[in-house]
């Protein structure tokens, strides 16, 4: 995929120039990717479409829990010089998600699916092949220890789409 390759050769840039870096590699944006694939429908009436069987595993992350690493890196000597794996609390497929944007909404969210390369409603197409690569592995990524170490309180899925449906939630 293109542009794991530009991110991954811009990550070798900045370790090959000398400077102090803090690399921060968060795995999949609930902010981005929820909104898309589950918001957006569920908030005009149309079914989610999924890829294939959602049986990838991911620890999707909140983009404010990635802000909080960020900070505390940037006052953390230990930061320096080092990658950091960010997640969210737990690995969980697409279907995973849906089930816990039901739990938050109340409602049975319905379900369609495409195979992998078809048109997803609503998205384009560069969207569409990152979502049908996301049914290709797993991502998922232990983050008790790293969450621990940076004193981050990871926001797990039921919370946030909790907090999406409900804006007056969020602190």
């Amino acid at each position: 995929v293109p542009l794991f390759r530009a991110k991954g050769l811009a990550e070798q840039a900045l370790r090959d120039s000398g400077m102090a870096w803090t690399i921060l590699q968060p795995n999949i944006f609930m902010d981005v990717w929820f909104g898309a694939l589950i918001e957006a429908p569920l908030f005009t009436g149309r079914p989610v479409t999924l890829v294939g069987e959602s049986q990838r595993r991911h620890s999707f992350v909140a983009e404010r829990d990635v802000a909080a690493f960020a900070i505390t890196a940037i006052r953390m000597p230990a930061a320096r010089n080092r990658t950091i794996l960010i997640g969210g609390p737990e690995a969980l497929t697409w279907r995973d998600v849906v089930a816990a944007y039901s739990r938050a909404s109340g409602l049975e969210i319905p379900i369609e699916r495409v195979a992998p390369g078809e048109p997803i409603p609503g998205l384009p197409e560069p969207v569409v092949e990152l979502a049908a690569a996301l049914e290709t592995y797993d991502s998922p990524i232990p983050m008790e220890r790293t969450a621990a170490e940076f004193g981050v309180e990871l926001t797990g899925v039921d919370d946030f789409a909790q907090m999406r449906l409900n804006p007056e939630l969020q602190a």
